[in-house]
């Protein structure tokens, strides 16, 4: 889906540097990384999605946010934090997105019920 938000040949190595972009900021999904691959594409699909709806570039660091008390329980995750940015961002600036990496950040790692 980054692929196809590129419009631009060569798309799989911008696929990439999207997603090592946004890995190298936000350790967070880093961490998804390594421990399961393919959740972590999805985040960065969900995420590249949204700040290129937004007009931003995801291979660029998003606009400073800062965290919104928008019902947030008082003991939020260390992902809404400012050192992911893009994480954020996203949680500022898209909720629908956000409930969506939520769950995708939840369910990483689980195996599939059979």
């Amino acid at each position: 889906m980054v692929a196809s938000l590129s419009g631009a040949s060569g798309a799989g190595a911008l696929e990439q540097s999207v997603a090592d972009a946004i890995a190298a900021r936000n350790p967070t999904l880093a961490e998804l990384r390594d421990q399961d691959p393919s959740a972590f594409q999805a985040a960065v699909e969900l995420i590249a999605e949204a700040q290129t709806s937004a007009g931003l570039d995801p291979a660029d660091p998003p606009p400073d946010s800062r965290p919104v008390a928008r019902g947030a329980a008082p003991d939020v995750g260390r992902e809404f934090t400012p050192g992911n940015p893009d994480v954020l961002w996203l949680y500022n600036s898209a909720p629908e997105g956000m409930h969506d990496l939520i769950s995708l950040l939840k369910s990483a790692g689980q195996k599939p019920k059979t």
